[in-house]
């Protein structure tokens, strides 16, 4: 990326990070029509979070993570020996450094009952810098797919730690088994998870578009409201201190907007400095205080200033689309 495109960036990540029109009623009817009939033509639905969002067949999903009541989440959707990746995984965890004084970083193996066709969970020291930092991780097996479960704790609470892991691990249920698109579901990239909100949720995803266009999409409980302004606000701030100096600011579209029934804010900008134009679109959020239905929610997508109309218009079918699937 050339001086043009660093510099736009520099403007947009630090207005972005010195935080932390329908009406409502009609986006929550089309919401619930999007669930029920799917993906529009040529789009593609992702479930992600209590959420879930349509977008162009040509974006490819490069990444999507998700946290769960503090725990990780790692999916294998096509496994075929489920025997050997557990010792595999077994394997690595045996050649982490050990705290000094330690024998073996494996302190416990365990069946575990009840769980897909067979699961089992390892206890071990986490951190080679303290002998009382540990980790409970449980691989589950449902034949063709798996999952790998991992909660952080410390050594005197593994019990506690392993109830907690449990319960999650058995709300789970791989894509397979069919989203309902109801009640109280977490979603994952490969599966779902049975259970309200009650802390740590949060889901990460980036995709790759044709036209050098990268599309983002964050959620992150809050647990204390914002005091910051909105994303217009702050840009304007960050713009007036100076950081956009030499470079032509336009602003495509500064507004609010409604998206998923919540009441956020847009901002489309252009940055040129005479040589090259980057785009930046951009919609949030702030959310609820200790929601698992009104995270912090950023979606943004950045490229280019070429084929303008067109992205305008993907951008608008990915952002109309996004909608809650616990109705």
């Amino acid at each position: 990326m050339g001086k043009i495109g660093q510099l736009f960036w520099l403007v947009i990540f630090i207005s972005l990070t010195l935080s932390g029109c329908s009406s409502a009623t009609e986006k929550r009817a089309n919401a619930k029509k999007a669930v029920q009939k799917g993906a529009q033509q040529g789009m593609k639905t992702y479930y992600m979070g209590r959420f879930a969002v349509d977008v162009p067949a040509e974006f490819k999903l490069a990444v999507q993570s998700h946290r769960f009541r503090l725990i990780e989440i790692e999916e294998y959707p096509e496994v075929q020996d489920a025997e050997k990746k557990w010792r595999d995984y077994l394997a690595t965890i045996e050649r982490m450094r050990k705290p000094e004084g330690v024998k073996r970083i494996i302190i416990k193996e365990q069946k575990i009952d009840g769980m897909g066709r067979w699961a089992k969970g390892v206890l071990y020291y986490s951190d080679y810098m303290a002998d009382d930092e540990c980790n409970w991780d449980i691989f589950v097996s449902y034949g063709n797919s798996a999952a790998l479960f991992q909660l952080k704790g410390l050594l005197g609470k593994e019990h506690s730690m392993l109830v907690w892991l449990q319960e999650v691990a058995r709300a789970y249920r791989p894509e397979s088994a069919g989203r309902t698109g109801k009640g109280r579901q977490f979603h994952t990239e490969h599966g779902v998870i049975e259970l309200p909100y009650k802390r740590q949720e949060s889901t990460y995803a980036r995709f790759a578009g044709p036209n050098g266009m990268v599309l983002k999409i964050e959620m992150d409980e809050i647990h204390k409201a914002s005091e910051k302004e909105g994303i217009i606000d702050r840009t304007v701030a960050a713009m007036a201190t100076g950081f956009a100096a030499g470079l032509d600011i336009k602003k495509i579209r500064s507004q609010k907007r409604t998206a998923a029934g919540l009441p956020g804010e847009e901002e489309i900008l252009q940055g040129d400095d005479g040589k090259r134009k980057n785009v930046s679109f951009d919609w949030e959020y702030l959310g609820r205080v200790d929601s698992g239905e009104h995270p912090k929610i950023q979606i943004s997508i950045d490229t280019m200033a070429d084929n303008l109309e067109e992205k305008v218009r993907i951008w608008d079918k990915v952002l109309d689309s996004f909608r809650p699937v616990y109705q």
